[in-house]
């Protein structure tokens, strides 16, 4: 039991970073698969899977993701300002998004968003506890919400289309493993390797479930993959209000895991107001929109992502070659010896 609520803690922080504004909407979806084609959406979940182990491997060993970092590519204080960058405008994709939540309603005045803001800060002091606990609550409810959404009714799956390509695919998961990787390695630790590598299998299952069912809807609506939120239009407003709360969970859990490293990297700068002032610059830079931030901002992280999990590969692989070596001298000596 103690098991499974370690796997499940695991597997909705990881979603509760992935699973915001972007995604929900299929805004995300509709840039990086381009589709519903299930080769593309089955490959961003084996590259999800293999690039999760070597994060996860890492955090088996060192208590800290800047140490793992340095150990493994020696770039310790390049990757604390990228991956607070890239969180960040990741922070700002989920302000505009709530934004356009409240536009489609009719609320021009940035409400959620500022309010969000407010919830993230006073949360952010209770750390990767408070983070879990909120995950764990939320994204079980947002998942069901969603697929309740898209199921409702007739639901056909779409012929299977795409434009997307391998490129696009490989920036689209090292987006957002980059992006979540600070919640993620914080709420690893301590974890055995057989609940990582379950929850690693078991997020990266649900993503493509999730992915495949939200383009498969939006694909079958002509225009709707146009939209500032393709999936509101291609559900044609039925049962808006459900995929509203489900946007709203799913963006304040995402906006939350973004926030993680954001909070930790800038809390003590500014004389304790680095965190208010990044807050502050990202409300103004969520100005430009979601489809903007998406579309311009979001394949700056995936290429900055993608060099940061190359490293991690190739550190975790030179701790596993040095184990196996160690062990081998070990039982070498112990032969020796007798």
């Amino acid at each position: 039991m103690k098991t499974l609520k370690f796997i499940l803690s695991l597997w909705s922080v990881f979603l509760g970073a992935v699973v915001g504004a972007g995604f929900l909407s299929g805004s995300e979806l509709v840039v990086f698969l381009g589709g519903n084609d299930f080769k593309f959406i089955i490959l961003s979940g084996v590259l999800f899977i293999v690039a999760l182990i070597p994060l996860y491997g890492l955090s088996y060993k060192y208590s800290d993701l800047p140490l793992a970092v340095e150990k493994s590519t020696g770039c310790k204080k390049a990757y604390k300002v990228s991956v607070t960058l890239s969180a960040f405008i990741f922070f700002t994709a989920m302000l505009a998004g709530l934004d356009a939540l409240g536009q489609t309603f009719g609320l021009n005045f940035p409400l959620f968003s500022l309010s969000a803001i407010l919830v993230v800060l006073s949360l952010a002091r209770y750390g990767i506890g408070g983070l879990e606990k909120l995950n764990a609550i939320l994204m079980p409810i947002v998942i069901v919400l969603v697929n309740v959404v898209i199921l409702r009714g007739k639901f056909s799956f779409a012929p299977s289309t795409s434009t997307s390509n391998v490129g696009n695919v490989f920036l689209y998961v090292t987006m957002n493993v980059f992006v979540s990787a600070p919640a993620l390695f914080s709420s690893a630790q301590g974890k055995s390797k057989k609940v990582l590598f379950i929850s690693a299998i078991l997020s990266a299952v649900t993503l493509c479930v999730e992915a495949y069912l939200i383009t498969s809807k939006i694909y079958s609506v002509k225009g709707a993959k146009n939209a500032h939120l393709p999936l509101l239009v291609a559900t044609d407003g039925k049962g808006k209000y459900v995929l509203f709360t489900a946007l709203l969970l799913g963006t304040l859990t995402s906006l939350a895991c973004a926030f993680h490293p954001v909070y930790e990297y800038t809390k003590n700068s500014c004389k304790g107001f680095g965190a208010v002032i990044a807050c502050a610059l990202s409300f103004a830079l969520s100005r430009i929109g979601l489809s903007a931030v998406v579309k311009y901002l979001y394949p700056l992280i995936g290429g900055v992502g993608a060099a940061f999990i190359i490293g991690l590969g190739i550190g975790f692989i030179r701790e596993f070659i040095y184990e196996r070596k160690r062990k081998d001298g070990r039982k070498f000596v112990r032969q020796t010896k007798r």
